[in-house]
C-alpha cells in the first residue's frame, strides 16, 4: 500500500472520455508518468472550458500549478479509454485544490488519483494573488465549496510535522491541568486557557497552507501570540496556587523551540 494517501471525493461535477493512443505507452508496457500528468493537464483543459474559461483568462488571471500529488491505483494500456473525473474544493486566499479520478473499463477499474494545488496568478504584477469571488461562486453552484463529501471521512492527523504533533500534546496538557482548576475558574481562566491551547495547532496548519514568507510568517506570528498568552495564565495560576505549571511551562518552552528550528529556513529564504 502506497505511504502517500488522498482524501478524493465521491463526485465529481465534470467528467471527459478519451482512448489512450500507443504513442502514449512506455516501453510498450503502460502508461508512464508523464503520460498520467498529460492526462490530468487535458482534464484541466476541459474542465475549465466546462467553467466558460479559458485557463489563460480566469476572470483577467492566470493559473499555476503548485504542488502535485500522485497516487497510481492500476495500468493504462493502448486503446483503454479512461474517464477522467475533475472537481475543486479546500479553497484558501490565493487558490484551491484541483482533484482528478481516472478510471478504466465503464468506472469500474481504478487508474490514479491526483491532486493539484492551483494558485490564481497577476501576470501583469507577476505575483500570485487572490481567488476571484466569482470563480469561487460559480464552484459553489456546484455543490463545490465545502460541500463535497470525500470517501475517507477520518478526521485529518497531520503526524507529519513534529510541530503540529508538539502543539497537540500540549493542547491535551492543558486540558488535563486545567481539568483540577477550582469550578469557579470554568467559566474565566480555563475557558480562556484552553481557547488559546486549541487555537495552537490550528495556526500550524494555516502557516503551512501559506505559499508567501509573508503569509508564513503571519500565521506563525498568531501562534506565538498564543503562547505568550498561555505563558501568562501558567504563570498566574501558578501565583494564584491554582496549579504548579513548573513541567508545562517547560513543554511550552520547547514548544517555542520547535517554532524556531521550523521558521529558521523561511526566515533564510529570499
Amino acid at each position: 500500500m502506497s505511504k502517500l494517501d488522498l482524501k478524493m471525493p465521491v463526485k465529481y461535477p465534470f467528467s471527459h472520455e478519451m482512448v489512450i493512443r500507443k504513442t502514449d505507452i512506455s516501453k510498450d508496457l503502460h502508461v508512464s508518468f508523464a503520460t498520467i500528468m498529460d492526462i490530468v493537464f487535458e482534464g484541466h483543459l476541459r474542465f475549465f472550458k466546462f467553467l466558460g474559461y479559458d485557463i489563460h483568462d480566469v476572470h483577467g488571471l492566470g493559473l499555476i500549478f503548485a504542488d502535485a500529488s500522485v497516487i497510481y491505483r492500476g495500468e493504462l494500456l493502448a486503446d483503454d479509454t479512461v474517464k477522467i473525473e475533475v472537481g475543486a474544493d479546500n479553497f484558501f486566499e490565493k487558490g484551491c485544490d484541483l482533484f482528478f479520478h481516472l478510471t478504466k473499463n465503464m468506472g469500474k477499474e481504478l487508474v490514479s488519483d491526483v491532486k493539484i494545488r492551483m494558485l490564481f496568478y497577476d501576470y501583469s504584477q507577476k505575483k500570485v494573488v487572490q481567488i476571484p469571488e466569482g470563480f469561487r461562486e460559480k464552484i459553489t453552484g456546484m455543490g463545490g465549496v465545502g460541500t463535497i463529501s470525500y470517501k475517507d471521512e477520518k478526521p485529518v492527523r497531520h503526524t507529519d510535522s513534529p510541530l503540529w504533533n508538539s502543539a497537540h500534546q500540549f493542547v491535551i496538557d492543558i486540558y488535563k491541568a486545567t481539568s483540577t482548576y477550582p469550578s469557579l475558574e470554568r467559566d474565566h481562566l480555563v475557558m480562556r486557557m484552553r481557547k488559546a491551547a486549541t487555537s495552537l495547532p490550528l495556526s500550524i496548519v494555516e502557516a503551512g497552507r501559506k505559499k508567501e514568507k509573508t503569509d508564513i510568517l503571519r500565521a506563525f506570528a498568531k501562534t506565538r501570540g498564543y503562547l505568550e498568552e498561555l505563558r501568562y495564565y501558567l504563570i498566574l495560576s501558578s501565583d494564584l496556587g491554582l496549579y504548579d505549571a513548573e513541567e508545562i511551562l517547560k513543554s511550552l518552552e520547547s514548544l517555542v523551540e520547535t517554532i524556531k528550528k521550523t521558521l529558521k529556513p523561511i526566515l533564510d529564504m529570499e
